[in-house]
Formats: C-alpha cells, sequence, structure tokens
C-alpha cells in the first residue's frame, strides 16, 4: 500500500512539473499550484470529496487528482467552484439527449386530379442523465420542427418552434418534453403520395440545450446545417420559410 502511494504521489509530482507553464488556450484555464509550489494550466470539471478532481490540462489531456495535491488556497477555491457549478449540465457531462417527432394523419381533402394531405407533428425531447452521484438542474432548450419544400430542396418551412426546460434530471434517470402539435401539409397530384405538386412535408428537427448560466451544452439538427447559438433557433419564427441553413427567410408565395 505505501509503494502503490508513493508511486501515486511520484505520479502526481512529475505531472505537474512537467506541464507547468503552458500556454493558455481558453478562458476556463486558469493556473493551479500544487502543495509543494509547482504550477499547471488547467480547468476543472468535477469535484467531490470522495472522489477527488477532475480537470482538463490546456493540451487536452484529462486526469484526476487528489484535492490534497493541490495548495490550500486552490483547494479552497475548489470547494468554492464546485458551490456554484454542482449540478450544472456542462459539454463534459454524461448525458444523452433523443429528439423526435410523433406524427399522424389528419385527413386528405379531395381535389380535381389529386388530394390534399394533412399530418400533425409534436416534437418529444428526452434528456437521460448517465452520470453516477451528479444530477442536472436547469437545463433549457429550444426545439424547432422543419418541413422540406417538396418541389425545391432549398426551402424549408418552421412549423414549431418552443423553448422549454427542465428544472431538475436525477442521476440516472430520464427527463422527457412533449411540444405543442404543428401542421404541415402538401398536394398529391394522382392521390398515391408518389407526385407532390405543392406545399411542405415534414424533415426533421433541430435542437439546442443551454445550462442555468447561459451557456451553451448542445446542439443537434437532422441537418448540420441547421445547427448553431441557441438563439438562432430561438429566432427562427413558425410559418417563415428559409434557405438551407435556416438562417435567410425566403419571401416567396410558392406552397
Amino acid at each position: 500500500m505505501a509503494t502503490a502511494m508513493y508511486k501515486s504521489n511520484v505520479i502526481l509530482l512529475v505531472l505537474f512539473t512537467l506541464l507547468a507553464g503552458q500556454t493558455l488556450l481558453a478562458n476556463e484555464f486558469r493556473t493551479f499550484k500544487s502543495n509543494d509550489g509547482v504550477e499547471i494550466r488547467a480547468r476543472l470539471i468535477k469535484f467531490s470529496e470522495s472522489k477527488g478532481v477532475s480537470i482538463i490540462l490546456d493540451n487536452g489531456r484529462p486526469f484526476d487528482v487528489p484535492l490534497e495535491r493541490f495548495s490550500k488556497e486552490d483547494q479552497e477555491y475548489i470547494r468554492e467552484w464546485h458551490k456554484t457549478t454542482a449540478n450544472l449540465l456542462t459539454p463534459d457531462s454524461d448525458f444523452e439527449v433523443y429528439v423526435g417527432a410523433q406524427k399522424s394523419k389528419k385527413g386528405e381533402g379531395s381535389s380535381v386530379g389529386g388530394q390534399m394531405q394533412y399530418e400533425i407533428i409534436q416534437p418529444v425531447v428526452r434528456i437521460t442523465n448517465k452520470e453516477w452521484t451528479e444530477d442536472f438542474k436547469g437545463v433549457e432548450g429550444v426545439v424547432a420542427v422543419i418541413a422540406r419544400n417538396v418541389r425545391s430542396n432549398n426551402m424549408f418551412m418552421v412549423v414549431t418552434v418552443e423553448e422549454f426546460n427542465f428544472e431538475h434530471i436525477a442521476h440516472g434517470s430520464t427527463a422527457e418534453w412533449q411540444g405543442k402539435k404543428g401542421e404541415t401539409s402538401w398536394y398529391d397530384d394522382d392521390g398515391d403520395g408518389s407526385d407532390d405538386s405543392s406545399g411542405y412535408r415534414y424533415k426533421g428537427t433541430v435542437i439546442a440545450l443551454k445550462n442555468r448560466n447561459g451557456d451553451l451544452v448542445y446542439t443537434k439538427g437532422t441537418r448540420s446545417s441547421w445547427e448553431g447559438g441557441y438563439d438562432k433557433i430561438k429566432g427562427l419564427r413558425a410559418g417563415n420559410v428559409y434557405d438551407d441553413d435556416l438562417r435567410n427567410s425566403i419571401n416567396t408565395s410558392y406552397y
């Protein structure tokens, strides 16, 4: 046991020594000092009294370090940091996001030579907290349901766009949110679903999540070009038509 502890201390001493003085890569990184005065640049990820401190060095390498290996000043800083960041969802947190849409037919409307088709779409979001001990609190999100013009691959209509929030997602659990229903419609020329001449059909979704500090944590779209900041998705307007990256609104009466 003594030999194992000695080896652990030697490894940590080498870690603090070899990586001291490296270049700062991001604002979150700061200088930490070991209990024997060696400095490194690192960013805090997690902390618990039982498991110690998880850090990422400014070269991108992750390490777990016992709290007592830090100076007394840094130990106090880490504990204060933990008070403000406990239960905070971050990009480094262990979680999964599912975004889908429940679809149902509203009905059909007959017309000369074809049929109008209608579809009801309701977004569903599930967030699974895969952490062993850490809960998530204050998770906010925005999701948009997108439909594509049946005659153009570069015209997309926003069916619905909504914000939601989860006050508490316990570790090992899944939280679910269901949004309001939206409707799409298109004209089927011959009534067999193979030749559509106008309208919009469901294409997919785009979502963004942020934590209670307002930091963007996650974004994902059916098309990668849809992804972006929280405000980009929040700024979309239901019923508006956009280009293929959902940035520019298209003024058109073609439906």
